[in-house]
């Protein structure tokens, strides 16, 4: 499997452990958006306001992740860009001590998948305030998208696919591709799906290529200027 993380990533790493050109695509299964979330105590209710506030105090607003380069990372380092202020970025080890310290208050604000905040809404634990997607989800429709709010590049998903080792024949890929394609198109796939806050994809092997070119040429740049690069 491989995920978006890897892709966006990717150009992180001073010495990545595998070579993208060893790997060939079947199938890109599925996407989330991720969604701009704070604490119920940041004073700001829309994206204006947050963007506002967020000028006025630059770096005193803890911005968490799940690690450095991280999709959740990067979406805040292209919001930082665009709006002009700064990040004081505090990486974690995955989503949950994210969730966790959001909620206490450690942490002003953060980008987070549905699964692991959705539970937080309604009583009121965390205020999400954007959805980094084309469109609006039908988890929280009345959440504007961030290309609503006028952000560049902002169709940003967290996004989950399956290649082969190369060599593997492209009759084979587009095989199993047609099979992982036609499956989340199942309306009980779809559904479930729903449930977490994903949409189904099914993108062929030649579509899987040419999204993943796309995400590389899309984060490249924005890993370069965060100046960030990891040993792995």
């Amino acid at each position: 499997t491989v995920t978006g993380v890897q892709t966006c990533a990717l150009p992180i790493y001073s010495k990545p452990q595998y070579d993208p050109a060893d790997f060939v695509p079947i199938a890109v299964t599925a996407g989330s958006p991720n969604v701009l979330v704070v604490n119920p105590k940041v004073p700001a209710k829309n994206f204006a306001e947050f963007i506002k506030l967020a000028k006025q105090e630059q770096d005193k607003l803890n911005f968490g992740s799940g690690g450095l380069g991280t999709p959740m990372h990067l979406y805040g380092a292209m919001l930082a860009q665009q709006f002009d202020f700064k990040l004081n970025h505090v990486p974690y080890r995955g989503s949950a001590p994210v969730v966790t310290d959001l909620i206490g208050g450690q942490v002003h604000f953060t980008f987070e998948q549905f699964p692991t905040f959705l539970s937080q809404v309604e009583p009121g634990n965390v205020r999400p305030i954007a959805v980094a997607g084309a469109q609006r989800s039908g988890v929280l429709p009345n959440v504007p998208t961030l290309m609503e709010e006028g952000v560049k590049g902002a169709d940003a998903i967290s996004w989950f696919g399956l290649v082969a080792p190369r060599g593997v024949p492209k009759d084979l890929r587009e095989h199993y591709g047609k099979i992982i394609k036609d499956a989340v198109r199942d309306p009980q796939t779809i559904a479930r799906l729903k449930t977490l806050g994903a949409d189904p994809m099914g993108l062929t092997p030649d579509e899987m290529q040419a999204w993943m070119d796309a995400q590389l040429a899309k984060w490249t740049p924005l890993v370069k200027a965060s100046g960030v690069v990891l040993e792995q």
